[in-house]
């Protein structure tokens, strides 16, 4: 069952409960949530308005079977009728795309910001991205009900942020551009009752032994036509992005430029033409850094990417709550074309859905996701800026 409660976004602390007529949400993996709620209004508790529907003061939780699933800022005043109020906004990754990456021990000498700079080292990436979230909150009134369940790492990786760069270090920017990295750690805040009334938001990430969101159970999922617990099930197949040859670049220009070509020669014997691509790693001076982002593309892109959507119940075996964007997950199919009767992995992108007991997966193939796995780690990190 579906509830909805107000809750206050810098204390966490949930509010009153709201009577709705109809609702959706969305979560996406490294990415940020969506919600909306429908109500009558006169459903509407009785609070003060001028704090309980103010953008970024007040926000929503949506609860299944009292597991809260996802939440955030109200970022709109609602939409309204006579009769009916629509409230929609983000989860509280959308406070932290409102924030800088920021030293702000000046005080008030705003004048210096340009001179300032963070230096993050030493740390895997999962630990930067936390300290990251951490900094933003290091100002007045920038406290959020964020808690950190991964301990710190140390590793080789440097990050600098410099205060004259103001313009692309807003905090969810500098996440995505980690995540997004050779090796980069999936993300996911996701919430959790502390107290019955104080909710906080796990920053779960991945670490530098597996860049994988931890999960602490593997969903199986038969569609098979004698077990049927999967409905609307579509597979797409696409080569858009095979190549089987990858030049890839470094730093200089011109006639100087580090440039490494790696080759899958194997599908080229079984009669398929040469398909090549070039991507541009970083400004490493070093070829096996230059060689290392090569290998991993083309690891990527060798093969055919699959992608699926499936709905599945809320209320089955495998209730939702436990499941998330992140997860490795299996799937057992039978009787179609393009992909061989059996158990698949696949990799749990993003799930959505209304206040039904259905919900949609979007799931992408798993060796999209192994495929940095083996690669020698280097000491040079890939950039010092995001």
């Amino acid at each position: 069952m579906w509830t909805c409660n107000l809750f206050q976004i810098t204390t966490g602390l949930i509010g009153p409960r709201l009577e709705f007529e109809s609702l959706t949400w969305g979560i996406e993996l490294n990415g940020t949530e969506t919600w909306s709620v429908d109500l009558k209004k006169s459903d509407l508790p009785k609070v003060d308005f001028n704090y309980w529907l103010a953008p970024w003061w007040a926000g929503i939780i949506l609860f299944y079977d009292g597991v809260p699933i996802v939440g955030g800022p109200l970022v709109n005043l609602p939409s309204e009728s006579f009769t009916e109020l629509k409230l929609s906004g983000l989860g509280i990754r959308g406070v932290l795309a409102r924030r800088k990456v920021t030293n702000e021990i000046h005080g008030t000498d705003w004048t210096s910001m340009p001179t300032l700079e963070i230096n993050l080292f030493d740390k895997s990436l999962g630990t930067i991205a936390k300290d990251v979230v951490k900094i933003s909150q290091m100002k007045k009134a920038g406290m959020l009900p964020i808690s950190y369940p991964i301990p710190d790492e140390a590793d080789n990786h440097i990050r600098n942020y410099m205060g004259f760069n103001i313009a692309n270090i807003t905090t969810d920017a500098v996440l995505t551009k980690l995540a997004n990295v050779r090796y980069g750690p999936d993300m996911l805040f996701k919430p959790r009752l502390t107290a019955v009334n104080k909710l906080t938001f796990d920053f779960w990430h991945g670490t530098k032994e597996d860049p994988r969101i931890k999960q602490f159970n593997t969903p199986t999922w038969d569609m098979t036509p004698d077990k049927g617990s999967l409905s609307g099930f579509r597979l797409t197949t696409t080569g858009a992005y095979q190549s089987f040859r990858v030049y890839s670049t470094g730093a200089g220009t011109d006639k100087g430029i580090k440039m490494d070509v790696v080759t899958n020669d194997e599908p080229l014997t079984q009669g398929f033409p040469l398909l090549e691509t070039s991507i541009g790693t970083s400004k490493s001076e070093q070829i096996e850094v230059v060689r290392a982002h090569g290998i991993s593309n083309l690891q990527m892109n060798s093969n055919k990417l699959q992608e699926v959507e499936m709905h599945v119940r809320t209320d089955g075996v495998i209730k939702l709550g436990s499941f998330w964007p992140g997860d490795l997950v299996y799937v057992n199919v039978k009787g179609f074309i393009t992909l061989k009767d059996g158990y698949h992995p696949m990799r749990l992108l993003a799930m959505s859905g209304t206040d039904s007991n259905e919900i949609m997966l979007n799931l992408q193939s798993e060796e999209k996701f192994l495929s940095t796995q083996g690669l020698e780690s280097l000491t040079e990190d890939e950039e010092n800026v995001p």
